[in-house]
């Protein structure tokens, strides 16, 4: 009997921006370039202000590009193997639960 091989998919990491005008979009921004040449790197969904991000993203060189992302939505990685961090803004109210 032959065992299907599966593929590994990346993990994915959803993480609230936080204040907009605060740390947040800098710290995720860092960390995302941080984990951008590893093999294994997260897709990454911040929950969040899009314009902020991006604001924060055009401070830094060598940081992930912030693009709009829905759910439902394979995350993108480019060919490069860099990272993107996708937005996504949640309609309010919104539960999580774990």
């Amino acid at each position: 009997m032959a065992m299907a091989l599966r593929r590994k998919l990346a993990p994915r990491l959803a993480i609230s921006m936080g204040d907009p005008a605060g740390i947040g979009p800098e710290v995720i921004l860092k960390a995302a370039a941080a984990l951008a040449g590893r093999r294994a790197a997260p897709s990454i969904i911040v929950i969040g202000d899009l314009a902020a991000m991006r604001a924060a993203a055009a401070r830094f060189v060598n940081v992930p590009v912030p693009r709009e992302w829905h759910p439902g939505e394979t995350p993108l990685r480019p060919a490069s193997g860099a990272l993107l961090i996708h937005l996504w803004k949640a309609p309010a109210p919104l539960m999580i639960t774990l």
